[in-house]
């Protein structure tokens, strides 16, 4: 999601908002609202916000992350929740399972043996039977398992390593877990970078660890020691992917475009080919831009485009342009029956010839961030809440299925996986669906049980609804219990663009009020429409228009209580989304007043349609979402009759 961007630094400031009772909250009531979860008397006390759970540890309801690897007729399934799973592929039986107590990430399966890790220890286990055969810990957290099949090797990044913060990369003998050597990084941030014919290459960051300089070094697998390091200039940006070694010499890629020729033995430089995407070049988050070498052709993707060259000496052989120019790609260029297939994360996947470049298909779907599988005549297709299937021939799709709770952006995950005729798919609410590769067909799916976690008290949310939803039902479905559009941003006031992140992806952004609803947040999940809701969710600042500026109300100023009155033209939903758009909060007085003085009072729906048909009027506060020119603002809205403020109500 380009627009989601969540703001960890912001969201101690949104609680400390709440806490002190001056962020706004409310918005309208619906009848289904009432007793939906629960006592309607107020958990919290006085004039703070009422948390939307009980703060006890739950199940989280989505989140969930699985990784996945199939042999032999078994799928191997690390959870979460502290548990590996093996699953019969034919029906998602479980044939054995070991519970590790943390997070298990599965590695890979070979002679016989699943390789996992945790935290901090590397475990290998029985395929077959699930018999633990050894356990190795390191003294830093996992952060990459890697295996090297032709010299019996498992290679391990950690993190955290005692002493200095740095990288430190472990070599473990597969066949019991011995630690052959351990390798300390010259830098704070380390990447494996990949192990190609005896040799680990550590992709280092000097500095900086998102704009620092990189350099490459080199180890020898079989005890450690460092053969080369070579740097990478400042301005060719960041190495990405594995590199490639063919006829003696190794191949990387940079994420902007640059690329290296360097002998393997020395790591000196045989060719090299600046950066052709300035000024993108100092920009990792745009993606990975990997290559490969096929034929002697270096076929490298960049943020314009990809690129051919002649891998004896780099010169350019063909180019296609990007009609997405910039957009990541998001895998190295597969080479398959004489023709170059590339993805990038806007949806488009292309069929290029391999000798010119000339492009034989183009299929656009929805945005992907995972790359592609090219199998068996079929391009398989990860996407948000989809899996879908292209013909490889001529770029057809051949079947989709959607699924909730699918997500395709989580790190540590497998969310899709393509083994032995079947499409695994992990969802963040851990279901394990397995699909016929050939046409989609739903063959079985397993619930994986996860554990309960402690929670936090929430007093702000990400509510996600189904398509059909329009942004007035959610507006509505929001203020009937209490709640309030949330923004963050900086002090600098701007209006909310109706609708927001509604009509990019129907979510919204929402914080807790004195008014709202007790145990609102289980109450939303109740909500006919609502998918997922989420604790503290992603805020935006994008989601608000940028035509007019002004600073916002402070902190310690009173929220001011007024009534406004509307033309009988207006509509109650577009009453509300006018008010909702300056950032008002919709009020009710007396109950507010009774928090306030201590008493818990039976809470109610918190909507105004059935005074606003009467009134044609809304009670309304003020809060730190509103600009400080909030009435000239609200004077101007059009259908404004009358504003009464500061109101004053004898409760």
């Amino acid at each position: 999601m380009s627009n989601h961007t969540s703001y960890g630094r912001w969201i101690a400031l949104l609680l400390l908002f709440c806490l002190l009772g001056l962020s706004a909250c409310g918005l309208k009531a619906s009848p289904q609202a009432t007793g939906t979860s629960g006592s309607d008397k107020p958990t919290g006390t006085g004039a703070t916000p009422e948390p939307g759970n009980s703060g006890q540890p739950i199940p989280k309801p989505s989140g969930h992350t699985q990784s996945m690897v199939a042999a032999n007729g078994i799928v191997y399934v690390g959870s979460d929740n502290g548990t590996l799973y093996a699953l019969n592929a034919n029906n998602g039986a479980v044939r054995w399972q070991q519970r590790l107590n943390s997070p298990v990430a599965v590695s890979t399966v070979s002679n016989g043996t699943v390789y996992v890790s945790t935290d901090q220890v590397i475990f290998a286990f029985d395929a077959a039977s699930g018999a633990r055969r050894w356990q190795h810990t390191l003294a830093g957290a996992v952060s990459y398992a890697m295996l090297t099949f032709n010299e019996g090797i498992l290679f391990a990044s950690t993190t955290l390593y005692p002493g200095n913060n740095a990288h430190a990369i472990y070599a473990l003998k597969m066949a019991d877990g011995s630690q052959l050597w351990q390798y300390n990084a010259m830098s704070n941030t380390a990447a494996p970078g990949g192990v190609v014919n005896g040799v680990f290459y550590s992709i280092e960051t000097v500095g900086d660890s998102m704009y620092g300089d990189q350099h490459v070094v080199a180890i020898r697998t079989s005890d450690g020691h460092v053969l080369w390091h070579m740097y990478v200039v400042n301005a060719d940006g960041q190495v990405h992917g594995t590199p490639v070694e063919s006829n003696g010499i190794l191949y990387l890629g940079t994420n902007s475009g640059a690329l290296y020729a360097l002998h393997v033995a020395t790591g000196v430089v045989a060719w090299h080919v600046a950066a052709l995407d300035q000024p993108y070049n100092k920009f990792p988050s745009m993606g990975a831009m990997p290559i490969n070498v096929v034929d002697g052709v270096v076929y490298a993707n960049t943020l314009q485009g990809i690129v051919a060259r002649r891998a004896s000496d780099g010169v350019l052989l063909w180019q296609k342009k990007s009609a997405f120019f910039p957009m990541p790609f998001l895998q190295p260029p597969l080479v398959s029956n004489e023709r170059v297939y590339v993805a990038s994360n806007n949806g488009a996947i292309s069929a290029l010839r391999m000798q010119d470049g000339f492009q034989i298909w183009q299929a656009s779907e929805r945005p992907i961030s995972d790359p592609f599988v090219l199998k068996s005549g079929f391009i398989y297709v990860n996407a948000p809440n989809e899996i879908y299937a292209l013909h490889e021939q001529n770029g057809a799709v051949a079947w989709r299925q959607s699924f909730d709770h699918h997500n395709s952006f989580s790190s540590g995950d497998t969310s899709m996986l393509v083994a032995e005729n079947v499409v695994y798919v992990s969802k963040d609410n851990g279901v394990v669906q397995a699909l016929r590769a050939s046409d989609g067909k739903p063959l079985w799916s397993y619930v994986i049980q996860e554990q309960a976690v402690p929670t936090e008290l929430a007093y702000g949310a990400s509510i996600t609804f189904v398509a059909s939803v329009s942004y007035q039902q959610a507006l509505k479905a929001i203020a009937d219990l209490g709640l309030q559009m949330s923004a963050f941003c900086p002090s600098m006031w701007k209006e909310q663009v109706s609708g927001g992140d509604m009509f990019s992806y129907h979510s919204l952004s929402v914080v807790a009020h004195v008014n709202s609803a007790p145990l609102w947040l289980h109450r939303l999940k109740t909500i006919a429409g609502v998918t997922d809701v989420q604790a503290a969710g992603p805020h935006s600042c994008p989601a608000m228009g940028m035509n007019t500026a002004f600073f916002r109300l402070h902190l310690q100023q009173k929220e001011t209580l007024l009534r406004v009155t509307f033309a009988s033209t207006v509509s109650y939903n577009n009453a509300l989304e006018d008010v909702s758009d300056l950032w008002f909060r919709l009020s009710d007085p007396c109950y507010e007043q009774a928090r306030a003085q201590g008493t818990k009072p039976t809470w109610h729906p918190q909507g105004q349609a059935d005074t606003f048909a009467k009134a044609h009027s809304l009670v309304m506060a003020t809060t730190t979402f509103n600009s400080i020119n909030w009435s000239k603002q609200l004077h101007a809205v059009p259908g404004v009759a009358t504003v009464e403020e500061p109101l004053k109500i004898a409760c």
